[in-house]
């Protein structure tokens, strides 16, 4: 932003210069030639400046390219982990509504060679209060929801 601030100043510069010279030059035997100089002393003064900034623009100095080799795998993993916080929060919310409160939740995803998902499934982990309610618990998931679902009771 400052150069192009200097620039700016150095064009304005250059300007006023070239209006004061005109203003001394007037209805003089070389009045068109000495135009023709400071003309070109103005276009000099814009573009010369620019050139450069032409030339930084240059296809080594932009950082548009390929993205870095790690991150296709570093977003395959956030999507995978939010799908699995996702379907957590699904399962939590189903047997909550059935009055069944899991200790724990892991959801398994497995993906083929696309990696597309192919399988889903979900360990729950009961407290020892809820163990009878723990085959009921993984007929709810697989009935409502889909999922292959193991219960284990702890503690």
């Amino acid at each position: 932003m400052e150069e192009i601030n200097n620039w700016a100043i150095a064009v304005t510069g250059c300007a006023v210069a070239v209006c004061i010279a005109e203003l001394l030059i007037s209805d003089t035997a070389l009045e068109k030639t000495i135009r023709l100089v400071l003309g070109a002393f103005m276009l000099c003064a814009v573009l010369i400046p620019l050139g450069g900034a032409v030339n930084d623009f240059s296809p080594d100095n932009l950082s548009i390219g390929q993205p870095p080799s790690e991150l296709p795998e570093e977003l395959d993993s956030l999507r995978e982990s939010y799908l699995k916080e996702q379907i957590s929060s699904l399962i939590e919310k189903t047997l909550s509504s059935h009055d069944i409160k899991p200790s724990k939740i892991s959801v398994t995803i497995d993906k083929d060679g696309n990696n597309a998902v192919t399988d889903i499934s979900a360990e729950i982990s009961l407290s020892g209060a809820d163990s009878k309610k723990a085959p009921k618990a993984a007929g709810i998931i697989k009935d409502e929801l889909g999922i292959e679902c193991r219960t284990i009771i702890s503690g």
